[in-house]
C-alpha cells in the first residue's frame, strides 16, 4: 500500500496517495516508510504542518531516520523556521556525513573492477543509511550473487522487490528472484 502510495503520488495524484498511505499506517502503524510517505503527500499538498507532525512521529521512534531528517529539514524550510531547520540538518549531518549515493557510486565502481566483496561493503553501508532504497538492495544482492551468497542475495532481492514503488520494477525484481531462486535447485 506505501508503495501503491508512493506511484500515484509521482503520478500526481496526491488524494488518492493519501488514502493508500493512510491504509498502510492502518495495516501496519509500525512502518515507518509510511508514515514519510505521508509527510511528502502533506508537504505536496501545501499542509506543512501535518507534514512535520508525521515526520516527528518517525523521528520519536527513530531519531537516526535519515529519509524522516532530510524531509524534516524541508518543510521546516516551508515553513519558515531556519533555526530549527539548521538544528535537524545539523542531525542529518551527524548520521549522514557523505552526500547521497556517495557508497552507491563507490560501489559501482567497484563492481565494475571486480572486487565483489568491497562493491558488497559499500552497498551494505548505502542500505545501512536508506534501506528502503530498492536499487540499493538490488545492487547489494548483484553483489552477493558475484561472491557466491546466493541466500544472502535472495533475501536483498527480495527487500529490492518489497521497496519497489511502481509495478514494473516488482516485475523485472520477481523475475530475477525466479531465476535466482531456480538456480539454487
Amino acid at each position: 500500500m506505501n508503495n501503491r502510495a508512493a506511484e500515484v503520488l509521482v503520478q500526481g495524484r496526491a488524494r488518492e496517495a493519501y488514502w493508500w498511505a493512510r491504509e498502510a499506517i492502518i495495516q501496519d502503524p509500525q512502518y515507518l516508510a509510511a508514515y514519510n510517505t505521508l509527510a511528502v503527500i502533506y508537504r505536496r499538498s501545501g499542509h506543512f504542518a501535518l507534514a512535520e507532525s508525521s515526520l516527528r512521529h518517525i523521528l520519536q521512534r527513530e531519531s537516526s531516520n535519515v529519509q524522516a531528517l532530510s524531509n524534516m529539514v524541508t518543510v521546516l524550510g516551508d515553513l519558515g523556521r531556519t533555526a530549527e531547520q539548521t538544528e535537524f540538518a545539523a542531525a542529518l549531518k551527524r548520521y549522514m556525513p557523505y552526500e547521497p549515493y556517495y557508497f552507491f557510486r563507490q560501489g559501482e565502481l567497484a563492481m565494475q573492477q571486480k572486487q565483489f566483496a568491497l562493491a558488497r561493503d559499500l552497498f551494505a553501508r548505502e542500505v545501512n543509511r536508506q534501506p528502503y532504497n530498492h536499487e540499493f538492495q538490488f545492487w547489494l544482492a548483484v553483489a552477493h550473487v558475484e561472491l557466491g551468497e546466493k541466500a544472502k542475495a535472495l533475501k536483498h532481492l527480495s527487500l529490492a522487490f518489497e521497496t519497489s514503488t511502481t509495478i514494473k520494477e516488482q516485475g523485472l525484481y520477481a523475475v530475477k528472484l525466479e531465476k535466482l531462486r531456480a538456480s539454487r535447485n
